[in-house]
């Protein structure tokens, strides 16, 4: 396994109030006058913390990272997307909103990245939001139900009794907990109930019908896409990885990692920030005058 290391750099920490009243909690690595702004979007559980890795690495290349806290994850609470009744589209609604309005990215002209659930997630903004001027998705959630969301009808089911009522969250919440964190070691154990909960509730309620549509929006926008991911990731096959790059069409930039397993981010940080920044600068340069 590669090993990456973390090397502190300043941050702002900064919040951006929904018109619910809740705030969503966000980073900005990086100088305000950067050329390229990436935005990221961890996956189910995590956090900002999720790209701590690659951070300092952008930021060397003269890139600004701007690092959300996912509603029901980290500082932004989960009822900045509906609380108990948080679902992967009020997710992605939650987050347009505040891309709208922050200060980094209300004029577009940014690059949006998502890993595992953040995928997704980033696949949904990049189809319906303005100013995204190129999409990333790293080990991400494909078209079709992955190893872990099997049997799927079983995982809806659980979904649906955590959404259900307070007494059918009681149960489902520990029995997610223990499937993900207990049996499977998804999750690390100082991984609380609630935001265990919340992330299923996120993977649950995506509709892979709505995420093929959006694919197609973003290949209609003619939008750049950047694929990667890692041929040993134990969550999401590879398989899906390479269905949904060619998804995305012949012009999509797909890179398969030999080894890295699932946080991508972390394994692979370096040689990702290099490939990310090259794609953006080349997404980017002046086109000759014909």
């Amino acid at each position: 396994m590669l090993q990456s290391t973390v090397r502190d750099i300043s941050k702002q920490e900064k919040t951006c109030r929904l018109a619910n009243g809740y705030d969503i909690y966000y980073v900005v690595y990086g100088p305000a006058d950067a050329s390229t702004t990436f935005v990221m979007i961890h996956g189910a559980a995590g956090s900002h913390n999720d790209f701590k890795y690659m951070a300092p690495l952008l930021v060397d290349l003269k890139v600004r990272v701007v690092a959300f806290d996912v509603p029901g994850n980290g500082n932004t609470c989960a009822e900045a997307a509906g609380g108990i009744a948080l679902s992967d589209q009020s997710i992605v609604d939650a987050l347009k909103e505040a891309l709208e309005n922050i200060e980094e990215t209300s004029s577009g002209n940014y690059f949006v990245a998502g890993q595992s659930a953040g995928g997704s997630t980033a696949i949904q903004i990049a189809a319906q939001a303005r100013g995204v001027q190129g999409l990333a998705v790293m080990n991400s959630i494909g078209l079709r139900p992955h190893r872990l969301f099997r049997p799927y009808p079983v995982f809806l089911f659980v979904t649906w009794m955590l959404r259900a009522s307070n007494w059918t969250r009681f149960l489902a919440s520990r029995l997610t907990h223990f499937f993900l964190v207990t049996i499977n070691s998804v999750l690390p154990k100082k991984t609380s109930l609630d935001t265990v909960a919340y992330s299923q509730q996120r993977m649950g309620t995506i509709s892979f019908e709505r995420l093929k549509e959006n694919v197609d929006q973003v290949k209609a926008k003619h939008m750049p896409t950047f694929v990667a991911n890692t041929a040993n990731d134990r969550v999401i096959e590879k398989e899906l990885s390479r269905e949904l790059a060619q998804a995305f069409g012949s012009t999509a930039v797909h890179m398969e990692y030999p080894s890295g397993g699932h946080m991508i981010q972390k394994t692979q940080a370096k040689a990702l920030s290099e490939a990310l920044v090259a794609w953006s600068e080349s997404i980017l340069a002046p086109r000759p005058k014909l």
